[in-house]
């Protein structure tokens, strides 16, 4: 049983990194025997990884033609957001009452970091700062299974690389002031529900700056016809 399941592990990470990392497309088939030839491993973990990134939102089993790749449309793309957001409000909110002295003094590095990265125009590491300053934060999370739900989310839209550099240059200062703020309202020990509802936001102006900014941004694709 330990075997099956490191192969069924195996299988799904692979695969899932490949998804993220743009190697596979959407749209792209995913053919379990050439899957299975490509990784040595037989046909039955590769289908059990495939039914894993199904329920997770990464890939879509059409009938008679099997796995595909499921791209991010817009409507898909905003429905995401509004999902993550709420997640991520209440893992901030939880995180909050966990988070000591140190644990804000570090924060507010990463946030300084990102702060300067925006100011050299250093988008990569903007980014970078911006992923770290949300994973060092729930780090003081206690609730596991949300936290893996935000982690799924968070895959799911990098598969959108390159936007992150537009939106980072149209709405990057006001992240890092909206850091801050999360900082010190957590100091503060203002009540959880109101650093959720900050927290929540935070993430949803994501949204407001797209339907704002469209046409200066990339386009997201439209939803095909169902």
């Amino acid at each position: 049983m330990a075997t099956k399941l490191s192969k069924h592990e195996k299988a799904y990470s692979v695969i899932r990194q490949r998804i993220i990392d743009g190697e596979y497309e959407p749209g792209a088939r995913l053919v379990i025997p050439r899957l299975a030839g490509e990784l040595a491993i037989s046909a039955l973990p590769i289908r059990e990884a495939l039914r894993r990134l199904e329920a997770e939102g990464f890939v879509q089993f059409d009938r008679n033609v099997g796995a595909r790749v499921i791209g991010m449309d817009y409507e898909a793309w905003e429905s995401a957001m509004h999902v993550l957001s709420l997640l991520e409000g209440y893992a901030t909110a939880l995180a909050a009452r966990h988070l000591t002295a140190d644990d804000i003094g570090e924060l507010r590095e990463i946030n300084d970091a990102m702060r300067n990265a925006l100011a050299t125009s250093d988008i990569a590491l903007a980014k970078a700062s911006n992923r770290r300053f949300h994973v060092r934060l729930y780090e003081a999370c206690p609730n596991d299974d949300l936290m893996s739900l935000v982690r799924i989310g968070w895959d799911r839209l990098d598969a959108l690389r390159g936007w992150d550099v537009y939106y980072l240059l149209l709405r990057g200062a006001h992240i890092v002031e909206e850091h801050e703020q999360i900082l010190r309202m957590i100091e503060s020990d203002e009540p959880p529900a109101e650093i959720e509802a900050y927290a929540r936001d935070h993430k949803l102006r994501t949204v407001d700056v797209y339907q704002q900014n469209r046409e200066l941004l990339p386009t997201l694709p439209r939803a095909r016809a169902r």
